[in-house]
């Protein structure tokens, strides 16, 4: 049950790293500057909201069969308690026999040894006395009936003290053999005991498992349920900026666009691997590093479209240059304009910080064309 579980795991963590890359994406609703990108990015959104709505299909049906598979192991698990029950009660009731049979026994040879000292003490007696004690009790008699009666009872005396000591001894014998026969049985149930016992154990880790697994894949469900949510919020989003972009900025940005603030440039535009993820990705910006709250100036001439929180952007400017220019200044920790400013080339309209998925202080900016990412280099 290990694999599939692992299996499980992963699969919850895809499905975290598809929303987080989703929030992050270059492609993302925070560069949607144009409404061909917004609409592009709607139905990017609705095809995977569609696949995770199939996903969560399969999922519930998972679950609805391990379901289904604990209530098999409930039924044997009861079934395998009442049959231990059953043992337990035979393996109480052959011991308490079995504890009589040892009294017995025990009683039958003491019974025995007494036999056998009587026997010995009349024996003894005979030979200390002398035949002639015997003897005399017979030729005293008055006549030859009370003769032949004396001798009869004196010979039955013999066979009765050996008839006795021999129905002891077979009496002890059978017991005994009963003895060993009870040891034999519970031997037997104890045995049938453990073996249920075993079975029961090896239910119950499987359950166990199983139980797991299904917590894995609730809790994978919820997941992926909420990226439902999250999807058509921001969908949502998406067609609210939309409508905002009716009367937007009517200049038009015609010059370079300026550096938005010192440092080096971490990390530049194109293929890369990604710093949080380690998978490889399209960046659609260029990275400069430069130390918390070093103010980001405007690129160019312009008005100010969004100033918000976008996912893996973190807290984001956008700013509508005119001509289908628009630009990105992503991970501030602050701002220092608001939604609908008309801004002028090298204004403050935010301050570095690391916010959103990010690995330290810099600014991500962005230049877009017509909704379409270009190099920033080529553009200042």
């Amino acid at each position: 049950m290990t694999a599939p579980l692992g299996k499980k795991l992963l699969l919850i963590l895809a499905v975290a790293v598809l929303a987080l890359g989703f929030a992050s994406s270059p492609s993302g609703t925070a560069s949607s500057h144009s409404a061909s990108d917004a609409r592009q990015r709607q139905k990017e959104i609705r095809s995977r909201k569609a696949r995770i709505e199939s996903r969560i299909r399969k999922l519930r049906s998972e679950e609805s069969s391990l379901s289904a598979q604990m209530q098999e192991l409930d039924t044997q698990a009861a079934e395998l308690d009442l049959s231990l029950q059953q043992l337990n009660h035979d393996l109480k009731v052959k011991q308490e026999d079995l504890d009589a049979i040892k009294a017995e026994l025990a009683a039958l040879k003491a019974e025995l040894e007494r036999r056998k000292r009587l026997v010995a003490e009349r024996v003894t007696n005979v030979y200390m006395q002398g035949e002639m004690t015997y003897l005399d009790l017979l030729f005293n008699a008055k006549d030859f009936r009370e003769f032949i009666n004396r001798a009869f009872y004196l010979n039955l005396i013999f066979e009765k003290d050996q008839e006795l000591y021999n129905s002891v001894r077979v009496k002890k014998e059978e017991v005994a053999k009963s003895k060993l026969e009870m040891e034999a049985t519970i031997t037997e149930i104890a045995a049938d005991r453990d073996k249920l016992q075993e079975q029961s154990l090896e239910i119950s880790h499987v359950r166990e498992e199983k139980s797991a697994l299904l917590r894995a894949i609730s809790r994978d469900k919820a997941l992926a349920e909420k990226q439902i949510r999250e999807l058509e919020e921001q969908s949502r989003e998406i067609t609210k900026f939309l409508q905002s972009l009716t009367g937007g900025y009517t200049g038009k940005w015609t010059s370079k666009f300026l550096k938005p603030c010192n440092g080096r440039i971490s990390s530049p535009y194109g293929w890369r691997k990604h710093p949080v993820w380690g998978d490889r990705r399209f960046h659609t910006g260029i990275d400069i590093a430069a130390p918390y709250r070093t103010p980001i100036k405007a690129g160019g001439d312009g008005k100010v479209v969004f100033v918000g929180w976008r996912g893996g952007y973190g807290n984001t400017v956008m700013i509508d240059h005119g001509g289908g220019l628009a630009t990105l200044y992503a991970h501030c920790s602050g701002f220092a304009v608001s939604n609908g400013t008309v801004v002028s080339a090298g204004q403050v309209i935010a301050y570095v910080g690391s916010t959103g998925t990010s690995t330290g202080n810099h600014v991500h900016f962005e230049v877009r064309r017509n909704g379409k990412p270009v190099d920033p280099m080529s553009a200042m």
